[in-house]
């Protein structure tokens, strides 16, 4: 077996060995539904979602269309799939650094948005297809976007509300402040990808901290960065 990445986003196992190899069901089914999931992911990146046919999602994940059709229904169940499994990598690349809480909210704030960030840099393919390609996906598919985006408001308004005591500037603002702020950052992040590959996109930290302590009210904390 040829292992090839610990990326969560990525197979842990990309092949097989051929014929009667005595590995348990378990195992071969989870490397092809991963496989299935890279691929899909993989196809939508490099094609553009409407233009990905199940085909293209095989020659990228190397199963059969019979494998393909035990895992899923069609190419949007597997695709909504492979959202799910992105979401809740990069949500762990935030929640990693929330539980190692820093004694500056705003320093905390700024470590937050720069691991979702380097999480999200580091699967271009990912960053390209749930920034970008999720939109053509339908309405399922933009409502599982906008759903990511309100857990990221729910983790900004739990920050905010640690921020009497802490910080000067901190003021009660509206709900919708927090919902704002996210769509704030994410419209930067969306049209940062469109135009300049993900690697680069680590940089745009201080900006989508900027925008995000400006909407909530923390102006002289923004100027300082």
């Amino acid at each position: 077996m040829e292992a090839k990445s610990s990326s969560p986003l990525r197979p842990r196992v990309w092949s097989l060995p051929a014929g009667r190899h005595g590995l348990a069901r378990e195992l071969v089914s989870g490397s092809q539904r991963e496989r299935l999931l890279y691929g899909v992911m993989m196809a939508a990146a490099e094609l553009g979602y409407a233009a990905t046919t199940v085909a293209d999602v095989l020659e990228r994940a190397g199963v059969s269309r019979k494998t393909f059709y035990q895992h899923f229904t069609d190419k949007l169940e597997c695709f909504l799939a492979a959202h799910e499994v992105g979401r809740d990598a990069m949500m762990a690349a935030v929640f990693a650094v929330i539980e190692q809480p820093l004694a500056d909210p705003v320093a905390q704030l700024r470590a937050v948005n720069l691991a979702y960030l380097c999480a999200v840099a580091d699967e271009p393919a990912f960053a390209k297809a749930f920034f970008i390609e999720i939109y053509a996906a339908g309405p399922e598919a933009r409502d599982r976007r906008v759903e990511c985006r309100r857990q990221l408001a729910d983790l900004l308004r739990l920050w905010h509300s640690s921020l009497p005591g802490r910080h000067p500037e901190y003021r009660p603002v509206p709900a919708s402040a927090f919902d704002a702020a996210m769509g704030a950052a994410d419209t930067l992040a969306t049209d940062y990808l469109r135009a300049h590959p993900a690697d680069g996109l680590a940089a745009l930290e201080p900006d989508i901290s900027y925008a995000i302590l400006a909407v909530l009210g923390l102006p002289e904390a923004a100027a300082a960065l």
